[in-house]
């Protein structure tokens, strides 16, 4: 059995486990054991809740775990707001992940001129990261890298990512914006720019 159908299977035994879950506790209502009920219940909406919020489903959620993020990447905490997210993993650790934020005009301004710490200290070092560079980004077998498209994906999911590596690529070719890059048997691309107001966060596995 392949990759694939290993996450096939996993996923159907969770939607039983789910199924039966559900009508267990419409059968502890129906007996009258309404405390029982209640408990599974709640049971039930709190991991359903908490598994979304983990999964990014949830509305913030993405926001929210970014925010946390911001202070580390670029020495100032500040709300961004998602404008597009995909993950897609593997079974061995492989994967591909593609996060585009925009922040506002404040924050835009202020990475026009950032203070010296922004270029010396961030991100930090537990990212595994180079510190922020002025674009362009030099090393463009890495930025394309960086920009796969699967055979596997649909032609609409091809094109909406395409028309977003042209945004990726228009960053990392200007010369107001900055990069930061990790290279490893994964690798990490960092883009910031101001112009735009994006930051983008590009992680390929392979």
């Amino acid at each position: 059995m392949g990759i694939y159908g290993l996450l096939f299977l996993l996923l159907l035994l969770v939607i039983v486990g789910l199924v039966f879950w559900i009508v267990k506790i419409i059968k502890l209502f129906r007996k009258g054991q309404t405390r029982r009920a209640t408990i599974h219940t709640i049971v039930l909406l709190f991991l359903t809740l908490f598994v979304c919020w983990e999964f990014r489903i949830l509305p913030l959620s993405a926001e929210f775990k970014f925010k946390k993020q911001t202070e580390a990447l670029t020495g100032k905490e500040f709300w961004c707001w998602n404008e597009y997210l995909y993950e897609e993993w593997g079974m061995r650790g492989e994967g591909f992940t593609f996060e585009i934020y925009r922040f506002n005009k404040e924050m835009a301004n202020y990475f026009y001129a950032p203070p010296p710490a922004f270029f010396n200290d961030f991100p930090r070092a537990d990212f595994g990261a180079s510190r922020w560079k002025k674009t362009p980004l030099p090393d463009s077998a890495f930025l394309s890298s960086m920009m796969p498209v699967y055979g596997n994906w649909s032609d609409r999911r091809q094109k909406r990512m395409v028309s977003r590596y042209k945004i990726v690529r228009q960053i990392a070719e200007s010369q107001n914006s900055y990069y930061a890059i990790r290279e490893g048997s994964g690798n990490d691309l960092y883009l910031l720019s101001p112009e735009m107001g994006l930051i983008i966060w590009i992680n390929y596995n392979y």
